[in-house]
């Protein structure tokens, strides 16, 4: 049976790989707005679903894997930064305090849905002095390493934290 990635995310697509698993990449075009009348968990999930089912409606006899991240700060979900002083903004926010990192996935076949939400709690550590030390237009800090944080890369490697996982 046919496997479909419903994502452009690298990391997806090297987790997928690094299973074993041949498939194919389909992103999905679905809004990616999050419902929260049922809490944050099931939002994602929610939107999991939904992103999933996007994908399977061209493609009816796949199974369809989707996903979907969120960062949460204090019960708030922290969108991807816009510019880069947002992005300084909520590493000084996140600097020296635990978030919240849910995925919720979807894997879907015509007949059947089986959806998740995998929290992970993360631990930064006090880098607000680095921050303020280091903001210049040409610094690293706004560049590979804001993207690290929020999204754009693997956030396992980004030095200054501690994970810990729940369900």
């Amino acid at each position: 049976m046919k496997i479909i990635l419903a994502s452009q995310s690298p990391r997806r697509k090297e987790i997928l790989k690094g299973l074993g698993y041949s498939f194919l990449v389909v992103p999905s075009l679905y809004d990616e707005h999050i419902e929260l009348a049922n809490g944050i968990d099931q939002g994602v999930e929610t939107l999991a679903l939904e992103k999933a089912k996007s994908v399977q409606k061209n493609n009816p006899d796949a199974i369809i894997v989707a996903a979907d991240t969120i960062v949460v700060l204090d019960g708030r979900i922290l969108g991807k930064p816009k510019s880069k002083q947002e992005a300084i903004d909520m590493l000084i926010d996140l600097s020296g305090r635990a978030h919240e990192v849910k995925t919720g996935v979807c894997i879907s076949s015509i007949n059947q849905d089986i959806t998740f939400c995998e929290t992970t709690k993360v631990y930064f550590k006090d880098f607000t002095l680095y921050i303020s030390e280091n903001t210049r237009a040409d610094n690293v800090i706004l560049g590979r390493d804001v993207r690290l944080i929020f999204g754009k890369e693997k956030k396992q490697s980004l030095g200054p934290c501690r994970r810990s996982r729940r369900r």
